[in-house]
């Protein structure tokens, strides 16, 4: 299975080299747990060590399943209003131009900000009380994820799931 993702990547950087055009990451999510989350590992972690990493679960049901919802944000820092002000510019002018409807997007300022997540970004969980700050996070979210993970009697993972469900 990896065989056909990197004759796609070649493909891709190919196309890329002869058009000019950047590249853009892919948001998947088995790239996105491998950068962010690597320590989710069936057989392996633990309930209190996903807890530690992650804080307490969005919900938890019997039976040992919890669900944690994860914004893949650019600034881990809570920003200002400005700050905010400026980040939905950047964000308008990439994907949206409302002069212009017509314009393309923006793909190199795409990948270049796709760079900068990869470099600085993090996750950021909403768990039963999400963190203060957490709905400008939510604004600013350049992904979102749901981890679900069933975990035995002994409070170890048995199986996980990481979707993405938002932009």
């Amino acid at each position: 299975m990896i065989r056909p993702v990197l004759g796609l990547g070649v493909l891709l950087a190919a196309v890329a080299c002869e058009t000019g055009h950047p590249v853009v990451v892919p948001l998947t999510p088995e790239r996105v747990q491998h950068h962010w989350l690597p320590g989710i590992e069936d057989g392996k972690t633990t309930l209190a060590s996903a807890t530690a990493a992650l804080g307490a679960p969005l919900s938890f049901e019997g039976g040992g399943v919890g669900i944690w919802r994860l914004l893949l944000v650019l600034d881990p820092t809570f920003p200002d209003d400005d700050a905010l002000d400026a980040e939905l510019d950047e964000i308008a002018y990439l994907w949206w131009n409302p002069y212009d409807p017509y314009r393309p997007v923006n793909m190199a300022g795409v990948a270049e900000r796709r760079e900068r997540l990869f470099e600085n970004g993090a996750m950021v969980t909403a768990g039963a009380a999400p963190p203060p700050g957490f709905a400008r996070h939510a604004l600013l979210r350049e992904a979102e994820f749901h981890l679900v993970a069933a975990f035995g009697p002994d409070g170890v993972l048995r199986r996980h799931s990481f979707v993405r469900v938002g932009p």
